[in-house]
């Protein structure tokens, strides 16, 4: 028997064991020393956490605020009549807008039937939207015919909501309907974090349908506003 065969077994059990040893120490035992990291990257970089003082800047705040005019992506608002219901020159729409939309309401679009860019009709899918919205948000006061006679009324105490069919209300023009829903008024909050824009639009053109079911022969006329 060669020299290698006598002692290959051996040696071989010898390296095993030593190796089984040297890997056992690798179970993650408890130890006070940092932990090997050679490549550090950005993994332990100094940083200003939230609230945090950072001397660098004169007023010694880590949070730095926004500059003037910023505006987060997707979040332009540069089409006053859209989604201010005002025109260009401070004064409130008198019609719902037509024009090609798709920033923030793509999804309700699509539900609509409607393709992004595509034109804003007033058709029954826009009115069928705009009661489905209205009746979710705006009955609880205004009730479901819009006469101001909702659930609430029956259980605040001199809370009285406005009349949808009242002449008031019928005398705004579009854009201030929408601008009472966006910013609110009086006693009514703002609804711009519930309602979106589209939907907006859609419950004002319902409020006029609801109106033109008290006033008997002007749904005949086929008009916009």
């Amino acid at each position: 028997m060669s020299l290698f065969s006598r002692w290959f077994v051996p040696v071989s059990c010898a390296g095993l064991l030593c190796a089984s040893l040297l890997l056992s120490g690798c179970r993650g035992q408890m130890s006070s020393n940092p932990p090997i990291h050679p490549n550090w990257n950005m993994d332990s970089q100094k940083r200003i956490d939230a609230q945090e003082e950072n001397l660098f800047f004169q007023d010694a705040r880590g949070m730095r605020p926004l500059v003037d005019g910023t505006v987060a992506r997707g979040w332009m608002r540069g089409d006053s009549a859209w989604h201010e219901g005002k025109k260009t020159d401070g004064s409130y729409v008198d019609a719902v807008p037509t024009i090609d939309k798709k920033a923030e309401s793509t999804a309700v679009m699509k539900r609509l039937g409607y393709s992004p860019g595509h034109t804003l009709k007033l058709d029954a899918a826009l009115l069928a939207r705009g009661q489905e919205q209205f009746n979710i948000y705006c009955t609880p006061c205004h009730g479901y015919s819009g006469d101001g006679k909702g659930i609430v009324t029956k259980y605040s105490n001199g809370l009285v909501p406005q009349n949808l069919h009242s002449d008031y209300v019928r005398k705004m023009a579009p854009g201030q309907i929408y601008e009472a829903m966006a910013k609110g008024v009086r006693t009514m909050p703002s609804f711009v974090s519930q309602i979106e824009t589209l939907d907006r639009w859609a419950i004002v053109a319902y409020v006029r349908a609801l109106q033109l079911t008290r006033l008997p022969g002007v749904a005949q006329k086929g008009e916009r506003k």
